[in-house]
């Protein structure tokens, strides 16, 4: 792949210029959803895809603003240039930091080194969760910018529509009897906690990781905003990769919790339990409708037996 996809001949010598690169080896990566990526030894360049713009800016002030909250995973920023200054936009510097994607080793990964994956990324995701939101900036104190999500996870988390919600999926999934208390006081309560600080989009392209596969580093801020902590946690967001472990998710959910509720001891949080219900609750709904309004391919209906094997020891644990 050559610099030239992102910056002409003359826009190339005055970017070397204007960040004092010079003659110096450059890599890109064109991997982002969002945005292209040209790398120095020691930072790396962000430029938008076309329309992107305002999610590039948006990602480096809240990336600015962690930073100076003393989060640890979050690059600094150590450079901008606004529109007009290169044709291809304006552009982003942020220090280059080690380690890989953890998309590019977890192919090779065990049950072991995905609990550790998960273990220390649960501590991260708390130390931007438990920030006092009275001490970011105004301008990112808006939702979210993430799309709306599974339907019955978005309604699961809502306060207002939490009630409706437990009524339709027990009406759905006919549940014993026993179980619709434990349900309902599951759902009430996860949907009760408090907004914060949340990425949007955590997921394995996210995720820079160490020689042991703990979390270093995220990455790609231009979603974050407030909102419902359990966003943060959704294995929906993320690839195919981590539905491999679906048998295991209890006990990935429950090394990821408990390594959250360690780090947030800001906050009255329930047990790993309520929230392996709530997400096993979501993912067989929203797979049980597709099913019966036909829409299921092999890999829903791989999905959909996999949570209906999960939900009776889900809903056994949270009662």
């Amino acid at each position: 792949m050559s610099l030239h996809a992102i910056l002409t001949p003359p826009d190339l010598s005055l970017f070397r210029e204007l960040t004092g690169v010079g003659e110096a080896e450059l890599e890109v990566n064109f991997d982002g959803w969002s945005k292209l990526a040209v790398l120095s030894s020691d930072r790396v360049f962000l430029f938008p895809r076309r329309g992107r713009d305002e999610q590039l800016l948006h990602g480096a002030r809240v990336s600015e603003a962690l930073t100076a909250l003393g989060v640890r995973c979050v690059p600094r920023v150590v450079g901008q240039w606004g529109e007009g200054v290169l044709s291809a936009g304006p552009f982003v510097a942020y220090e280059r930091r080690l380690g890989v994607l953890w998309q590019y080793v977890e192919d090779d990964a065990d049950l072991s080194a995905m609990s550790r994956l998960l273990e220390s990324l649960g501590g991260a995701i708390a130390s931007w969760h438990r920030l006092d939101l009275s001490l970011l900036p105004v301008e990112l104190r808006g939702p979210g910018r993430f799309g709306r999500k599974q339907p019955w996870l978005n309604e699961f988390l809502e306060p207002d529509l939490v009630d409706d919600a437990a009524d339709r999926v027990l009406r759905l999934l006919d549940p014993p009897t026993s179980w619709a208390s434990i349900w309902r006081t599951a759902l009430g309560g996860l949907a009760a906690l408090p907004p914060v600080l949340l990425h949007g989009d955590v997921t394995e392209g996210q995720l820079l990781v160490d020689a042991d596969g703990r979390v270093e580093t995220v990455l790609d801020w231009d979603t974050a905003g407030i909102g419902h902590p359990l966003h943060d946690f959704d294995f929906g967001e993320w690839g195919f990769g981590i539905f491999g472990w679906e048998p295991d998710f209890a006990s990935l959910r429950q090394v990821m919790w408990d390594a959250y509720r360690a780090g947030r001891s800001d906050a009255e949080l329930p047990g790993w339990e309520q929230v392996h219900l709530l997400f096993t609750l979501a993912e067989l709904a929203y797979f049980e409708q597709r099913e019966r309004d036909g829409l299921n391919d092999d890999w829903g209906r791989t999905r959909l037996a996999h949570c209906r094997a999960a939900l009776a020891p889900a809903t056994e644990s949270a009662a």
